[in-house]
């Protein structure tokens, strides 16, 4: 089960998308999550490392980075976080009064997914995929 987007899937946003997402992280970044650093470029610089606990105090410093600079507190002007299926259901349903199923069609081969969110359909391979087609959107 795919249980995250993948950093491709993050290059599918604007720059616009991208602030509103790093926004939303910093309020919710956790011990643990999964990030990209996107160089100047727009490109993926990082492929992926680990939020790993607080520095000097700040919780949202990406501070698994040791790449011979002070890695105290890194920018996170240029990381995206890799979401998880649980923070792309927290996205969507940030006060949890948004209407949304989710669902798995068996009997079609390969296997479909479909979440609906507050009856608008989305469909994928995976649930997180669903899932991330309805977060686009948002963004």
């Amino acid at each position: 089960m795919k249980m995250r987007i993948s950093p491709e899937q993050l290059q599918e946003l604007s720059p616009e998308q991208q602030e509103k997402l790093r926004e939303w992280w910093k309020d919710h970044k956790e011990e643990g999550d999964y990030f990209v650093l996107i160089n100047e470029n727009g490109e993926i610089a990082t492929l992926s490392e680990r939020v790993n606990g607080s520095c000097n105090g700040y919780w949202n410093c990406e501070c698994a980075i040791d790449d011979g600079e002070d890695p105290a507190c890194r920018s996170e002007e240029n990381s995206l976080p890799l979401l998880s299926i649980g923070q792309l259901i927290q996205l969507l349903d940030p006060k949890e009064e948004t209407i949304f199923t989710m669902m798995r069609y068996i009997a079609a081969k390969p296997q479909i997914y479909k979440v609906s969110v507050d009856g608008k359909e989305y469909f994928g391979d995976t649930m997180c995929d669903c899932l991330w087609q309805a977060v686009k959107e948002i963004l």
